[in-house]
């Protein structure tokens, strides 16, 4: 793998980690805004101190697969996880059969100067038809 290429994956790596990160934390605000559901009453019902809670949707703390699990749960939902292949995507090279990918408007080309531009373009990509769904247990 040639340096620069390594460096694309590494980039598209961040990418997606911040994608999933910011993803989970947009979801559960908005739980909290349509369950009508204060952070302070949240900390209370999680057993935590409201402190926790926004370190978590600032993204300051690391949250972790239960902890989201236990987010969801307590204001009434279950969290289920959506996957794409990369290819889909666009992401870990070129789109597949050189075709521009659904990111990338036809008549120009983009890249993202910053992970916030880049998670902006794929998190408004479309999800496949045959995109695999999981529930998280908590």
């Amino acid at each position: 793998m040639t340096p620069k290429r390594a460096q694309n994956t590494d980039y598209e790596r961040l990418v997606a980690q911040e994608t999933l990160i910011l993803d989970a934390t947009e979801r559960i605000i908005e739980l909290l805004e349509t369950t009508g559901v204060s952070r302070q009453e949240l900390a209370a019902r999680l057993g935590k101190s409201k402190g926790f809670i926004s370190q978590l949707l600032s993204g300051e703390r690391n949250m972790t697969l239960r902890t989201l699990a236990d987010l969801a749960y307590v204001l009434g939902h279950r969290v289920a996880l959506t996957t794409k292949e990369l290819a889909e995507t666009g992401q870990l090279g070129e789109a597949p059969s050189g075709e521009l990918s659904a990111e990338t408007p036809g008549d120009q080309e983009i890249r993202a100067d910053t992970p916030v531009d880049a998670v902006a373009e794929w998190s408004d990509a479309p999800v496949s038809a045959d995109a695999h769904e999981y529930a998280l247990a908590a």
